[in-house]
């Protein structure tokens, strides 16, 4: 296998950027850089001397706020040489200069000319820079990640002028540097279509896990968990009053972890319903210990997501991982192998009794066949998709072509 250069936008190992000194939203992307951690565990399989040329997606703080270096937010990895450069996410930077430091950092490569190198970018951000590349290698093979496309954003709900702009000219220079990628990695099997890519150089894969089977069986406790960011978009409130509807409420608990639009009114509906806990912004250790001990963990439908064939929910793999149940509605987005491995909730014009009726059904299944099916599916990914497996699979795609 020829060398790797890995281009990322990873944050602090383990993912726990919550220090109280540095102001959380200000971060972008978390779940691009949990998406990309899988991707490089994979990529070292191949190269166990890669090179990661890293740059943190990060919203610059305003004047009131404490800035950050780049280097209380970068990652390190003593396996392979990783590079840390900084990314400045404001509307006109990330425009027009954004693409600098990683263009001198190609010149800086320590390869010849004519050497046979992959390079991988991992999110359409920084597709401007392959014709760099190119150029300075041109025997050179590059492989695109695509966990999302330009084209969702630019038929985004947002309505400023500026950033109307700013998605369509991206969405041009995205288009335009398309001819420069050799392969597609995209996260569904729809993309290749909707971007124009050729099918027969693209190979889909939606995530990577590294799962390693615990000892000790679950034990799991009589709550259900949603994870993730609270805006009504994402179903939480769906969530919390189909729960509210069963009886589920006089037995189970429903705990709410993360933060967003929604938080205040989470806050007090929970100040009122002893069932329903708030638990806000917890950290990555917090969180996988949530998952594992819950009884199920929901994914909501997603009422607005009109783009659901472009999208695979980062949470799924990652509830999947913990070996607890997942609840989720079955989309086009997610393979069709999946569906053995999760509980689905109906797709219906009524998603808020759907839910609640699938709610009340997966918890009313034994204990015992609970841990199994949980089990099952933590495996299945395993098989699948683990760095290992990944790395195999990518490397007969690019073998075969």
């Amino acid at each position: 296998m020829q060398k790797i250069v890995f281009f990322s936008h990873i944050y602090l190992e383990k993912f726990n950027i919550n220090k109280p000194e540095l102001p959380q939203k200000n971060f972008s992307g978390l779940s691009i850089s949990r998406y990309e951690s899988g991707f490089l565990a994979a990529l070292k399989v191949l190269d166990e001397k890669m090179i990661c040329i890293n740059s943190p997606f990060y919203r610059v703080p305003s004047f009131f706020e404490k800035a950050v270096s780049i280097k209380e937010i970068s990652f390190k990895n003593e396996a392979i040489q990783v590079i840390n450069l900084g990314y400045e996410n404001t509307k006109i930077h990330s425009l027009f200069f954004k693409d600098f430091p990683l263009k001198k950092q190609i010149e800086r490569l320590p390869f010849e000319k004519n050497n046979e190198i992959i390079f991988v970018l991992s999110t359409h951000h920084d597709i401007s820079v392959t014709k760099s590349l190119k150029r300075r290698f041109p025997n050179s093979k590059t492989i695109l990640l695509l966990p999302d496309i330009p084209q969702l954003f630019v038929s985004s709900t947002k309505t400023s002028l500026l950033y109307r702009v700013k998605t369509e000219i991206h969405s041009f220079v995205f288009e335009n540097n398309l001819k420069y990628i050799d392969y597609l990695i995209p996260i569904t099997r729809f993309i290749p279509q909707e971007i124009n890519f050729p099918e027969e150089k693209s190979l889909t894969i939606e995530s990577v896990t590294d799962y390693q089977a615990n000892k000790e069986s679950r034990k799991p406790q009589k709550y259900i968990a949603y994870l993730g960011s609270l805006k009504k978009a994402y179903g939480v409130m769906d969530l919390i009053e189909a729960f509210n509807s069963t009886d589920l409420k006089k037995s189970f608990k429903l705990l709410i972890f993360g933060g967003g639009d929604c938080v205040e009114e989470i806050q007090n509906i929970a100040k009122n319903n002893p069932s329903i806990i708030f638990k806000g912004t917890v950290s990555y250790k917090e969180s996988i210990e949530a998952e594992r001990n819950a009884f199920l963990l929901v994914v909501p439908p997603n009422r607005s997501n009109v783009f659901e064939k472009y999208s695979f929910h980062s949470k799924i793999c990652e509830y999947m991982v913990s070996e607890t149940p997942v609840l989720c509605s079955f989309y086009p987005g997610i393979p069709s192998n999946y569906q053995k491995y999760v509980w689905t909730i109906p797709n219906g014009d009524r998603p808020v009794r759907e839910m609640a009726d699938s709610l009340v059904k997966y918890c009313s299944i034994p204990e015992e066949e609970n841990i199994r099916f949980g089990k099952e599916a933590a495996i299945f990914l395993k098989k699948t998709r683990s760095p290992k497996a990944v790395a195999y699979e990518i490397k007969n795609f690019i073998s075969k072509k």
